[in-house]
């Protein structure tokens, strides 16, 4: 196959699987938010393997329950749990698997670090950046609270003692003895960690190569939308496939949360354009996203996301114009294109991450007033 990528990634590229792409099953939760769905995905074989676990909550566990009955499953059925990333709509039913199942849990390495983050050094942090963000009063105080509450709840669902693999971690084995428990479990459940370690290459940009429940993947490094985001390919079928996480989604471009306002909040934008252009070397035939339909459109929805990065760049730029003398905050713009608190708590990482764009390539001047906050002139 010739994708213009380079000939020795095709080479080490998963080989076809016998389980056909209709033994996938999609498990769709309800959430509040659009497009009202998270997905999770089962494929079907010896060993049982689910990626994500959707939402939280009683209906949620009826909803994993109903989607496993429906591929001829129950929740204790399931031998691995694959993570792509640490929100509470991918990891909230990781608990109930755990206790049903026991499965070997993997998860994307970096996750164990920010898991592990002082909740008062992640409040200082937020603080800060809220402050420098222009948000003052309650809703500062809010922002915060949010922060520590969600790594509390995060730390909680996907307790790091639980992961058994930390996908990208470098040394190739588990960090919880998943050897000794594949050696263990054998006959029920096996599992692998091969890491690439080819010399001088991009750590970010060289996929992970993994084997889990006997499926071949490769897990690719996709930040932005969240920080340690991992999509995970394989060939089944004779089609390249791609459990997409929050990324390459039909309706829209997934939000910049990244970190939400803990440090590097400003790293957003460059870090989910890097995952656009990782992603685009690659040739996929199908992406089985996290949000909105299965679809065979992966280049489009790239293209579609890269204009929306450069009509969120030059929405902020217009923001600034004409602006005010002492300058625009980053709160200002993102109550201006917010819809309701919920949507400012969500845009506002990602116009910090513009206007830091745009101070960068000189076509914005930044000032820090006494009480830390960042003004934005247009230059």
């Amino acid at each position: 196959m010739d994708d213009g990528a380079d000939p020795a990634t095709v080479a080490d590229r998963p080989e076809p699987l016998d389980t056909p792409i209709e033994d996938v099953h999609r498990i769709e939760f309800s959430v509040e938010w659009p497009p009202g769905h998270v997905a999770a995905y089962l494929l079907d074989g010896p060993e049982p393997l689910l990626i994500d676990a959707g939402m939280t909550g009683e209906q949620a566990y009826d909803e994993l329950e109903e989607g496993l009955a429906r591929a001829g499953y129950d929740t204790a059925d399931v031998a691995h749990l694959v993570v792509t990333h640490p929100h509470v709509d991918h990891i909230g039913q990781v608990p109930a698997v755990i206790e049903a199942a026991d499965p070997l849990v993997y998860a994307p390495a970096g996750v164990r670090d920010r898991l592990a983050r002082d909740a008062e050094a992640l409040a200082s942090a937020v603080e800060r950046n809220a402050t420098a963000a222009g948000i003052v009063g309650e809703r500062r105080e809010r922002s915060v609270e949010m922060a520590v509450r969600s790594l509390e709840r995060n730390r909680d669902l996907l307790a790091p003692s639980n992961v058994d693999c930390w996908i990208g971690d470098g040394n190739g084995r588990g960090a919880n003895g998943t050897e000794e428990r594949q050696e263990s479990q054998k006959g029920k459940k096996s599992a692998k960690h091969e890491r690439d370690e080819r010399s001088g290459k991009d750590e970010e940009s060289e996929p992970d190569a993994i084997t889990v429940g006997g499926v071949p993947f490769e897990a690719i490094a996709t930040p932005g939308h969240q920080a340690d985001h991992l999509c995970f390919e394989t060939a089944m079928d004779g089609e390249r496939v791609l459990f997409a996480g929050d990324t390459a989604l039909a309706p829209f471009r997934p939000v910049l949360l990244q970190v939400g306002l803990d440090e590097g909040v400003e790293r957003g934008l460059p870090a989910f354009k890097g995952s656009l252009d990782r992603l685009s070397a690659r040739s996929i035939d199908r992406v089985l996203p996290g949000h909105g339909p299965v679809h065979d459109d992966f280049h489009d929805t790239l293209d579609r996301d890269r204009r929306s990065l450069r009509r969120l760049v030059e929405g902020v730029a217009r923001e600034l114009d004409g602006g005010v003398e002492t300058g625009t905050t980053a709160a200002e713009i993102a109550n201006e294109r917010a819809g309701g608190e919920r949507d400012f708590a969500y845009l506002l990482p990602e116009v910090v991450s513009a206007l830091a764009r745009l101070d960068a390539t000189g076509r914005a001047r930044a000032t820090t007033d006494e009480a830390g906050v960042r003004h934005y002139r247009q230059v």
